[in-house]
């Protein structure tokens, strides 16, 4: 899904920041619990943690939301 951009884009350097429209699929069920909610945007919030150090920019989140 959205991983692709870090390795499509070439020019990160060229901006101030990151923008980001996270709607991620958090689960593929129809009623996830928090916990699996919760671990899912966890693991979200650990590669962006690693894709704002490769990069050397702020990263923030310019809409959110739930698929």
């Amino acid at each position: 899904w959205w991983r692709e951009y870090d390795k499509l884009i070439h020019w990160w350097d060229a901006l101030d920041y990151i923008g980001i429209d996270a709607y991620f699929p958090l689960s593929n069920k129809n009623d996830p619990t928090i916990n699996e909610v919760g671990a899912t945007w966890q693991n979200i919030a650990n590669y962006l943690d690693e894709f704002h150090e490769a990069v050397k920019k702020p990263v923030i989140f310019t809409e959110i939301g739930y698929l």
